[in-house]
């Protein structure tokens, strides 16, 4: 992949790039020996550092999925996957408290977060994630707990009954992390 960053004082705008490649999977047991395209990635996204402490931050990427294509590699066939475009829009904000020689970063997200697939609707099912966090950076140890909730809404038909019911998928995710630097 290939990226560019152009800084503008207070405002920066990024772009990237990954080229499109081959993902071979293969099982003896199971008697597979397939390759899957995966499309080239584009993506492009801006910051602003409203205050000294505050920064705020968008990005949209792009795959086109749609193309991708599974291909048995003993036979050299094709076919299509029927995956849809993964588009993602991601929304950002970071506001730095000072706590004497100490930084405490608090950290808000929001993110779509589309599938490949679609529900009984023919609907490409994409969910919602909301994303805080909080850190600490004193002196030479950064650390940071977050909180992650997505949340999927998707339709599905009973083949027996035929009737359409509305469901959801969503979890809870925790994480902490840690960055210690030794020396300089």
């Amino acid at each position: 992949g290939i990226g560019a960053l152009m800084d503008f004082d207070k405002f920066r705008v990024g772009a990237t790039f990954k080229t499109p490649f081959d993902l071979k999977e293969e099982n003896e047991d199971m008697g597979w020996d397939v390759s899957y395209s995966i499309p080239q990635m584009i993506g492009i996204g801006a910051s602003y550092m409203a205050s000294q402490n505050l920064t705020l931050a968008a990005d949209y990427e792009m795959r086109k999925f749609s193309d991708s294509e599974i291909t048995n590699n003993e036979t050299e066939e094709s076919e299509s996957l029927e995956w849809e475009d993964i588009n993602q829009f991601r929304l950002g904000a970071e506001y730095l408290l000072q706590s004497g020689t100490n930084i405490i970063p608090v950290r808000l997200g929001l993110a779509t977060t589309p599938t490949l697939g679609v529900d009984d609707n023919g609907d490409q099912i994409t969910g919602i994630n909301l994303t805080a966090g909080v850190g600490i950076i004193m002196g030479n140890i950064n650390l940071d707990l977050g909180v992650e909730y997505n949340t999927y809404k998707f339709y599905i038909t009973d083949s027996f009954t035929a009737d359409t019911y509305d469901l959801s998928n969503n979890y809870l995710r925790f994480i902490v992390a840690g960055v210690f630097h030794f020396g300089q």
